[in-house]
């Protein structure tokens, strides 16, 4: 029998090194290939129904109809318009898988500013999605034509300077995430028009659920540009920031 059976030798010093050498490189390398990334994604211009993604956000324009345009940029920021569309909606945020509730993935803030202008009914919103229930859900910080109130009135929201205006409607047969089929739509509507500012995205969700509302998984966070009713418009997204501090 061996002398040293079961006696751990030593690191050799030289492997130590070269080990170390290689996880250096590698961490170079795919540093390197991340701002190839963010490069490379100059911009890009859509005029159909997509969904993509950018170097650190996901974009998305839908519509069921009329003459628009997106052209998304690195980090967020985008350019539209629209011209006697029925229904569009251009954004790009962050989308998730539905499966966690948002007190799960973390407090959410959305920071932006946009130039926008719209000729007609018209959303500048923080906007998105949520599964197991299905539901619909607008932030309003601006609009045009008429201040949009629609369906029951639940109460209020103050935040971020501001008062929002809660509704909740019920879509029948509307488009969704999921196919056409009947869901709820909730809104805070803000009572001041802005296009700037920081939105506390968790703090609505949490107040709507004080209010009764079910939030179910969350599928989307976005900052969203939408125009409605054959209405025509454009709009500059200069800063969308999607922050997200994760819970303790």
């Amino acid at each position: 029998m061996r002398k040293n059976a079961g006696k751990v030798s030593e690191k050799d010093p030289v492997r130590t090194r070269m080990a170390a050498f290689c996880r250096r490189i590698v961490s170079f390398v795919r540093r390197g290939l991340r701002r190839c990334g963010e490069i490379a994604f100059r911009s890009k211009k859509i005029t159909e129904n997509r969904i993509g993604k950018t170097n650190s956000l996901d974009y998305e324009l839908w519509k069921d109809y009329g003459d628009v345009s997106m052209t998304v940029y690195r980090n967020g920021r985008f350019d539209c318009c629209w011209d006697r569309a029925g229904n569009v909606l251009f954004r790009t945020g962050r989308k998730f898988n539905s499966r966690l509730p948002h007190e799960k993935i973390g407090d959410i803030a959305v920071d932006y500013e946009a130039d926008y202008e719209p000729q007609g009914p018209s959303f500048l919103s923080v906007y998105g999605w949520t599964r197991w229930p299905l539901a619909e859900y607008y932030i309003v910080d601006n609009w045009g034509g008429i201040r949009w109130t629609p369906g029951e009135h639940l109460g209020t929201v103050e935040a971020d300077g501001g008062v929002y205006d809660v509704y909740r409607v019920i879509m029948r047969r509307g488009a969704s995430i999921d196919g056409t089929t009947d869901f709820p739509q909730f809104r805070s509507v803000r009572r001041e028009k802005r296009s700037s500012g920081h939105v506390s995205v968790s703090e609505h969700f949490r107040a709507w659920e004080n209010l009764g509302i079910e939030m179910g998984g969350l599928y989307e966070v976005s900052l969203c540009v939408e125009g409605v009713n054959h209405s025509s418009g454009r709009a500059s997204v200069t800063e969308n920031r999607v922050s997200i501090r994760k819970p303790q």
